[in-house]
């Protein structure tokens, strides 16, 4: 069977309160990496961010730190 080649884009501002929620129930199995873009929360959505990077290590959780919102897609098709 081949490695997951799909990309999921979690767009966030200050989610920090449900980010872990949404990363937990992707399927790992069908997911090669989650790329969380964070458009300058302003509560702990980043530390939150941090630390599913330590717990996860069969696929990346990757943050893109942005406050350009006209060109959050752009950014997050680039990352992936």
């Amino acid at each position: 069977m081949s490695l997951p080649t799909i990309s999921v884009i979690i767009p966030a501002f200050n989610e920090e309160k449900s980010i872990g929620k949404v990363v937990t129930d992707i399927p790992r199995n069908l997911v090669a990496n989650v790329i969380v873009v964070n458009n300058n929360s302003t509560d702990n959505t980043n530390t939150t961010n941090h630390v599913l990077l330590l717990i996860f290590d069969r696929f990346s959780v990757m943050i893109q730190e942005t406050d350009d919102v006209a060109n959050l897609a752009d950014e997050t098709v680039n990352l992936s």
